[in-house]
């Protein structure tokens, strides 16, 4: 007798554990809570690669700004080689001038 009971008392507990196991699958493949898992997923996948946009969109604007810095340097530095260059061809006419004499 003690046997069967105790037979019993098992069969009961896995049958709470099979109905906790079917509870849990049922919670999972509720369409409610799977959107909701998906949608979780799916924020948390497109947060973390606008991040990554924003950066490669910041590094851009930052190149483009560098780009442009040392393009207006660069425009600076040919005006001023090419005045040193005129007044480098005057100091060479007035020389020759001077030799002419």
């Amino acid at each position: 007798m003690q046997d069967i009971h105790a037979q019993r008392v098992e069969y009961a507990k896995d049958i709470r554990d099979l109905k906790a196991s079917v509870d849990t699958t049922r919670r999972a493949l509720d369409p409610e809570e799977l959107a909701k898992h998906v949608a979780d997923n799916n924020t948390a996948f497109i947060g973390e690669h606008l991040g990554h946009l924003a950066t490669i969109a910041k590094l851009g604007h930052n190149t483009a700004n560098e780009t442009k810095a040392a393009l207006a340097n660069l425009k600076d530095t040919t005006q001023n080689i090419a005045t040193t260059q005129q007044q480098l061809a005057a100091v060479a006419n007035r020389l020759e001038a001077r030799d002419a004499r």
